[in-house]
């Protein structure tokens, strides 16, 4: 089966919903103490919203990834530029150009398939037309399906560890 990446669409709020919703379920399954299923209502209308505002933003990418036209995975990303600072920082990627991906989604059925490889080879070529020079995202350490694509699939390696500590 063929998968197609394309640019979000105002028809794709309840495809999108619904891999937000899956995604929700997932990361609350392995890690319920730092994650939760969103509320489905208005979702629609959030994720709508910030597909508007976006699309006036060049540096914003927003994509989604179909099979049998059924929306099978979804991916955000934002252009960032040189922070003016950057010669005081310690953090060698303020200086540049980068892309850092906001969220990838795959439904479960789709997973293993190429999709999520589609999507994040569509946001590093999209990067790169655009001068960047590194992408960066994040994922959960316990998380057993992205941790080993980031890492064997797609090149990526682990740079940084988020800590938390709940208070309460």
């Amino acid at each position: 089966m063929t998968v197609t990446v394309r640019a979000v669409t105002a028809q794709d709020g309840l495809g999108r919903a619904a891999l937000w919703l899956e995604g929700g379920r997932y990361f609350a399954a392995i890690d319920p103490a730092a994650a939760r299923e969103p509320d489905a209502e208005g979702l629609v209308e959030w994720l709508d919203d910030i597909w508007a505002r976006s699309t006036a933003d060049p540096a914003m990418l927003m994509l989604v990834a179909e099979r049998d036209g059924a929306l099978v995975g979804s991916v955000v990303a934002r252009r960032l530029e040189p922070v003016t600072s950057a010669r005081f920082q310690m953090q060698r990627d303020l200086g540049v150009r980068r892309v850092h991906v906001d969220a990838l989604l795959v439904a479960a059925s789709a997973r293993r398939s190429g999709v999520g490889t589609a999507l994040l080879a569509a946001v590093e070529q999209w990067a790169a037309e655009h001068g960047a020079q590194v992408v960066t995202l994040e994922t959960g350490l316990g998380n057993p399906t992205s941790v080993p694509f980031y890492e064997e699939r797609m090149g990526y390696h682990r740079h940084e560890v988020v800590f938390r500590k709940a208070l309460r």
